[in-house]
């Protein structure tokens, strides 16, 4: 099996406990998606609005003892805290916690 971006992005969220990722599947994101569907500990869940995934995956992390994540595409510049955002392009101004 090749081991992908996607796929140690998946391992790393399995890794710290993460139970449900938070996202719109896109053309930037297809690999993390076949690669979430593919874990059994996480489970993706999709949504209509960026900005109401950050919330659930926010209520995720204050209710739980999980951590939220938010997948989103580069150029999203969403602050909220606590919530782990995995973006698939490095970018200048989004780095670790938001």
């Amino acid at each position: 099996m090749k081991k992908t971006g996607a796929w140690l992005a998946t391992y790393a969220l399995e890794q710290i406990g993460a139970r449900f990722t938070f996202g719109i599947p896109g053309v930037h994101t297809t690999e993390l998606y076949d690669e979430l569907n593919n874990s059994q500990k996480i489970t993706p869940v999709l949504v209509t609005h960026e900005g109401g995934g950050a919330f659930m995956a926010d209520a995720v992390s204050r209710l739980s003892d999980s951590i939220g994540v938010l997948t989103v595409v580069p150029a999203a510049r969403l602050r909220v805290t606590p919530v782990r955002m995995v973006s698939p392009c490095p970018s200048t101004t989004v780095r670790g916690w938001v």
